[in-house]
């Protein structure tokens, strides 16, 4: 279960190697469009000038909407940790119990809010929230279960990979592979989480709690590790039969974002080496 979730991340970090190699193409056509309009009076081809204006406002938007995004993303974990801090309350005994037998080194904070759920926040030293009805319709077993699949989302810096996935999807917009592999990215995470509670709790525990667990408040946001129905989905589907769902080299919109993402790195190249090293 983790050589999946590595998988999957080795494919997002070459992406974003050629996610760079693109960006660094629009910088030097946007640096050569300033001077073939302005320097030498609009004398480069025209090709050359298109593909290079095309360049400068990728860039121009790219650099928008990761700004936006980043603010938005600090804004929703400003928003977590005020709300966290105003619905806090005293763990009760049995989670601290849970707490203990599940070995977690991790903080965990009970909050007192609507749903039963239990999730991963903050990017930087995370931390377990668990809402309170999950603590007192839980069976200890499930609690157990529920903490241990948490901790590792937080020991493996799961809350801080899919926000940085967040600001490259948003600083490559017009790449649909990477929304793809981020969807993936996240399934990976969450089953190779449910595997790592599976090593000390039960499979039963591990079930019932996921059954329990499927709604939370509206604050969790991106920057909390909770999951999608179709990804819940997918765990349960996972526990009881032992299915996985197929990786992303098995899916037409993953090879067609693949292929997109190609298309584009291409023409850049084609259009970096022309506007530098003048036509062919």
């Amino acid at each position: 279960m983790f050589g999946l979730a590595a998988v999957t991340v080795r494919k997002l970090a070459a992406l974003t190697a050629a996610g760079v190699l693109l960006v660094s193409c629009q910088v030097v056509l946007l640096v050569h469009s300033v001077s073939a309009s302005v320097l030498d009076g609009g004398a480069r081809p025209v090709p050359v000038r298109v593909l290079a204006f095309g360049a400068a406002a990728l860039a121009i938007a790219s650099t928008v909407l990761t700004v936006v995004r980043i603010v938005v993303i600090s804004a929703a974990c400003h928003r977590m940790n005020h709300w966290v801090r105003a619905h806090r309350r005293p763990a009760a005994p049995r989670l601290l119990a849970a707490a203990r037998l599940a070995g977690v080194r991790v903080p965990v904070v009970q909050v007192d809010s609507p749903g039963v759920f239990a999730w991963t926040c903050r990017p930087y030293r995370p931390r377990i929230v668990v809402g309170t009805e999950l603590v007192e319709c839980a069976a200890p077993a499930e609690l157990v279960a529920v903490l241990r699949h948490e901790e590792h989302h937080a020991r493996h810096g799961h809350p801080l990979a899919r926000m940085i996935g967040e600001v490259v999807c948003a600083a490559l917009w017009y790449l649909p592979v990477y929304r793809t592999l981020g969807r993936h990215l996240v399934l990976r995470q969450e089953l190779a989480a449910d595997a790592a509670a599976l090593t000390r709790s039960d499979r039963g525990a591990l079930a019932g709690a996921i059954y329990k667990s499927v709604s939370g408040p509206a604050e969790s946001g991106v920057v909390a590790s909770m999951a999608t129905t179709k990804v819940l989905e997918a765990r349960v589907r996972q526990l009881e039969g032992g299915w996985l769902p197929a990786g992303p080299r098995h899916c037409h919109d993953f090879w067609a974002g693949a292929l997109t993402t190609l298309s584009v790195l291409a023409v850049l190249a084609v259009g970096t080496c022309t506007s530098v090293l003048g036509p062919w």
